[in-house]
């Protein structure tokens, strides 16, 4: 009925299709860390470098230098990207921040809400003071 050559072709072709579907791909393997990533609530991703994200309290609000800023005490820093400066709990802290974040914020200081902020430093030039070069980039909600 069949040939040696065919039967030979045959159980070569099942072996090999055999082999190829139990392996798993490294795209597999990378999809399933990102999915655990997920589910265990981004422990495994870290802020970018130059970034922490720090629990605080804002005291104040003000313009300078056509910027605005605020005064934050921090409660506490929930995580540090790397190369980040330390920042020490109950230190206090200015910010420059953009107009989108006014709103948010006043209504943390009216409130003494507690906020979950990510703040970047900002490169320093020359004659500046160390503690007005941050910025926040996102406010939690």
């Amino acid at each position: 009925m069949f040939s040696s050559k065919m039967l030979k072709g045959l159980v070569l072709t099942t072996i090999l299709f055999t082999i190829t579907n139990c392996c798993t791909t490294q795209n597999d393997l990378k999809e399933e860390e990102i999915s655990m990533a997920k589910k265990n609530n981004n422990n495994i991703i870290s802020p970018a470098p130059g970034t922490a994200e720090v629990k605080c309290i804002v005291t104040d609000i003000f313009e300078k230098e056509n910027k605005l800023f605020c005064s934050i005490k921090v409660k506490s820093v929930e995580k540090y990207g790397s190369s980040t400066k330390p920042i020490s709990a109950n230190s206090e802290m200015e910010l420059e921040f953009k107009e989108s974040h006014k709103e948010k914020l006043d209504s943390a200081k009216s409130n003494k809400e507690e906020l979950l902020i990510t703040i970047v430093s900002k490169p320093g030039g020359m004659g500046q003071e160390n503690d007005t070069n941050w910025r926040i980039i996102k406010i939690f909600e």
